[in-house]
């Protein structure tokens, strides 16, 4: 069994040549189980060079809903070039697709890559060969890019696959969180998901030697957690796994920057303050907060009742002036229920404070 995992071409990318090179972690992460259960895998990132399709299965990774017309235009594309295949199309903004959507958009040739049991079903393979993403090292597929595609990858920087899942529900978040059904009233907890320490530290190993055999003396990765102080226990073994990395490999400098919510961290630094040390020792410079707004009742209608106007500002203040670490804000201006003058000047204000 074979199949062509694509990475589509930026959207904002010129036309030709080199477009936006940013590795394909969550695609990486699927080849990799692919591989482990049998299948005979070639991946393709359309930023570097055109796919070249020598399987009859072919999938894509959306990165986001502005990709689907993207992914689109290449299915077709491929049609033209390659004949008819079985198209496969993963990414978050899959999941938030009916049945019935899906084929709409993309045809009746299109499966969720997103769902193992239809995966393991189009593909043949069984079920019980897919090992979950957790328990799943990345160095497989690492070893199909090619020395070039690697080297392009990483001299940018790129994600690190810790974990995922958020517990929160803000209701403009995307990712994979807590959600309530709007027809059943029933909520869905989420927890966070963090892979196996082990691999982690092996994957970062395998990084970091190859950095080193380029020539390349860093490495710039974004922590995939959704929220990172979120399960500081976890956080405090990954921390020591990387510092342990670090330690044997001084010549590649690692670098390690993430999101986090103000409860999370306000929490953390409260009952277990050691691992945003161990963090920051590890490498970690720079946290982006989900602000997001200004106000309770800005708040309230986010679904992000959890922050505080003075929760925001300590937090602020505190990742700088007690551990060193670079504070980002993320905010969102205006929100279709509640959006008044009052509140967007708020946002607006808070953010050029803060700034300055």
């Amino acid at each position: 069994m074979k199949i062509d995992l694509i990475q589509p071409r930026h959207n904002y990318a010129p036309k030709e040549g080199i477009g936006h090179i940013y590795m394909p972690t969550s695609l990486l992460t699927v080849g990799a189980r692919l591989v482990n259960a049998g299948v005979d895998v070639t991946f393709h990132d359309e930023n570097i060079t055109p796919a070249q399709i020598s399987s009859d299965y072919v999938g894509s990774n959306l990165l986001g809903a502005p990709y689907i017309p993207e992914v689109i235009q290449l299915q077709d594309r491929i049609r033209k070039e390659a004949g008819e295949k079985t198209f496969f199309v993963g990414g978050q903004v899959v999941s938030g697709l009916t049945s019935d959507q899906l084929q709409r958009l993309f045809g009746d040739s299109t499966h969720t890559g997103n769902d193992d049991s239809t995966l393991a079903r189009v593909l043949g393979i069984g079920q019980r060969a897919l090992v979950s993403p957790e328990k799943t090292s990345l160095i497989p597929a690492y070893e199909l890019l090619g020395d070039a595609a690697m080297k392009e990858y990483l001299s940018r920087e790129f994600s690190l696959y810790v974990s995922q899942g958020c517990e929160k529900a803000c209701s403009f978040c995307g990712a994979d969180r807590t959600t309530k059904n709007p027809l059943t009233g029933k909520t869905r907890k989420v927890s966070e998901r963090y892979r196996d320490i082990g691999i982690i530290q092996d994957d970062l190993k395998y990084l970091v030697n190859t950095a080193d055999s380029f020539g390349i003396d860093h490495l710039d990765m974004y922590m995939s957690n959704l929220d990172v102080f979120q399960t500081p226990g976890q956080l405090l073994r990954f921390a020591y796994a990387v510092q342990e990395v670090q330690q044997a490999n001084p010549s590649v400098k690692i670098n390690l920057r993430g999101l986090a919510t103000v409860e999370h961290f306000l929490k953390t630094r409260k009952g277990m303050p050691k691992s945003i040390e161990e963090l920051v020792k590890a490498g970690f410079y720079t946290v982006g907060f989900g602000v997001d707004g200004w106000g309770k009742e800005e708040w309230a209608a986010l679904r992000k009742g959890h922050n505080t106007e003075e929760g925001c500002l300590e937090a602020i203040r505190s990742t700088r002036e007690d551990f060193g670490i670079t504070p980002e804000i993320l905010m969102v201006f205006g929100n279709p229920r509640t959006t008044k003058e009052k509140t967007i000047r708020a946002a607006f204000e808070v953010t050029e404070m803060v700034v300055e």
